[in-house]
């Protein structure tokens, strides 16, 4: 593609369709700019661009937290609390 020509947004979906995202939504910003949203099993992602130019004004992407590792981690961090407490009482007790 030439620099010159700007990208479609069906360019652009079908970009990110091929890098595994598949829940895709357009819609305008207030300044009338194209945003597109879209989600893969690991990631979301943002893109923002003027159509006229071409010009991408913002490719933001966020890895999606598992529920299940949130999940663990939660856990892990009670266990650790627990084993916090109980260092805390054996110093006590060495100090006597």
């Amino acid at each position: 593609m030439p620099a010159s020509a700007a990208p479609t947004v069906e360019e652009i979906i079908a970009q990110l369709e091929a890098q595994g995202y598949t829940d895709v939504s357009v819609s305008r910003t207030w300044l009338g700019r194209i945003r597109i949203e879209a989600e893969s099993g690991t990631h979301e992602r943002e893109i923002v661009f003027n159509q006229r130019t071409g010009e991408i004004l913002r490719d933001f992407w966020e890895e999606l937290e598992d529920d299940d590792e949130v999940e663990e981690s939660e856990e892990a961090g009670e266990e650790g609390s627990d084993d916090g407490d109980d260092s805390e009482d054996e110093d006590e007790g060495d100090d006597d």
